[in-house]
């Protein structure tokens, strides 16, 4: 039933790899993935798929999705990236 599909995401403004930091993956924040094991407990409790997902904005240093990284109790975290190249805002 797609009307039930409950998608939990967060956008973050970090830049990924930055900070002399080797790797996207070794600068994720670990109040990050608390605060999404926390949104999955309290949102997906009643999903089949339980998936998370963090945004990024693409960077020279992170032009690819990281690892799927599995908590427990069947939860998923997904990383994806967001180009704001070229992006346009609507005005206020």
């Amino acid at each position: 039933d797609r009307e039930n599909i409950k998608v939990v995401a967060d956008t973050k403004w970090k830049i990924l790899g930055r900070e002399g930091v080797k790797t996207a993956h070794q600068s994720l924040n670990q109040a990050d993935l608390y605060q999404m094991y926390a949104y999955g407990n309290k949102y997906l409790q009643d999903q089949e798929v339980k998936e998370l997902y963090l945004i990024y904005p693409r960077s020279s240093t992170f032009t690819q999705p990281l690892a799927r990284y599995d908590y427990d109790e069947g939860l998923s975290l997904l990383n994806r990236m967001l180009n704001l190249v070229g992006l346009t805002l609507p005005s206020l």
